[in-house]
């Protein structure tokens, strides 16, 4: 039996976070949530996430910024920005800065659960080449 993807989920609304853990965790998910995005930076050290669920706009470091230094930290990871104002110039940006993935919110438990889903196969088949 294989280890249950482990996702972060970085967002400033506490009520998102525990949306978000509860969907996740129903699914098979292992779940990590941090506040913020220096606090992300920092749990990473001790929590290899698979994936890197993370709200574009929240105080401090924003997600794109985030996104960045997940790259740099964790070439491996992959991420979903997710945002309450989105746009087509929004996913546009989210997209070119590097992320696997954006959603707007809000969202279906099944769309997440989906996208995560899809990251890892893309992840499985980058590897397999």
């Amino acid at each position: 039996m294989s280890a249950p993807v482990s996702v972060m989920v970085v967002d400033d609304d506490p009520a998102v976070r525990s949306l978000l853990l509860r969907m996740l965790e129903k699914d098979g998910f292992r779940v990590l949530l941090a506040t913020d995005g220096l606090n992300a930076l920092s749990a990473l050290e001790n929590f290899p996430a698979d994936i890197v669920v993370s709200d574009m706009s929240m105080p401090g470091m924003d997600g794109l910024d985030l996104l960045r230094e997940v790259r740099r930290r964790r070439p491996d990871a992959k991420t979903l920005l997710i945002t309450g104002n989105g746009s087509q110039l929004t996913a546009e940006t989210a997209l070119e800065s590097g992320a696997d993935g954006y959603l707007e919110k809000p969202f279906k438990q099944s769309t997440i659960v989906s996208a995560l889903r899809g990251l890892l196969r893309d992840r499985r088949a980058a590897e397999q080449r």
